[in-house]
C-alpha cells in the first residue's frame, strides 16, 4: 500500500511538473505579452497627443521662455547690481542715487551706470568711487552735469585697467 501511494505521488510530480524548457517559453510568453500591452499603452497616448499635443506643447514652450526670460534677466540684475549710498553733502542739495549697475556695453571701457534723482537742478562734478569687500578702493569716476531737476540715468566711465567686478559698494560724491 505504501508503495502504491509513494509510486503514485512520484508519476503525479513527474507528469504535473513542468519541465525547465515549458517554464521558460511561458515566462517569454508573458514578457512578449506585458511588452505588447506597454507598447499598445505607448500608442494609444501617441494617438490621443495627436490631437492636442500641438497645442499643449506651444503653451508649454511659451511658458518655458518666460521661464528663462525671467532667469536671464535675474541673472544679469543680480551679476551688474551694485548697491550705492550719496555723500550726505549731495543729498541736503536735493541729489540721490537710487540704483546703480555695471554697465556692459563696451569692454574695453569699464562704467557703472548711475540712476539719479535731482530734486532741483544741478549743475557740477560728481565722483563714483568703487569700493570691494573690504572697503579698499577700486577705482573712480568723475563726470561733469549740468542738468534741470530730473531723474535719469548717467554712466561713469572708469579707467580701463580697473576690474568692476571687484566692486561690491560704490559711494557717490
Amino acid at each position: 500500500m505504501r508503495l502504491s501511494i509513494v509510486f503514485s505521488l512520484v508519476v503525479l510530480a513527474t507528469f504535473a511538473c513542468k519541465s525547465r524548457e515549458e517554464a521558460l517559453n511561458e515566462a517569454q510568453e508573458q514578457g512578449k505579452f506585458l511588452a505588447e500591452k506597454k507598447a499598445r499603452l505607448v500608442k494609444g497616448v501617441g494617438e490621443a497627443l495627436e490631437g492636442e499635443g500641438k497645442a499643449a506643447s506651444e503653451q508649454l514652450a511659451k511658458g518655458s521662455a518666460q521661464v528663462v526670460r525671467g532667469a536671464e534677466s535675474g541673472v544679469v540684475e543680480g551679476f551688474s547690481a551694485i548697491p550705492i549710498a550719496t555723500s550726505e553733502s549731495l543729498t541736503t542739495i536735493g541729489l540721490k542715487a537710487e540704483r546703480a549697475a555695471i554697465h556692459r556695453d563696451d569692454p574695453k571701457t569699464p562704467q557703472i551706470k548711475v540712476y539719479l534723482v535731482l530734486d532741483k537742478a544741478h549743475k557740477g562734478d560728481l565722483t563714483l568711487i568703487a569700493r570691494n569687500a573690504s572697503q579698499s578702493e577700486v577705482g573712480r569716476s568723475r563726470i561733469s552735469i549740468d542738468e534741470p531737476d530730473t531723474g535719469k540715468y548717467f554712466l561713469f566711465p572708469f579707467d580701463p585697467l580697473v576690474d568692476l567686478s571687484l566692486a561690491s559698494t560704490l559711494e557717490l560724491r
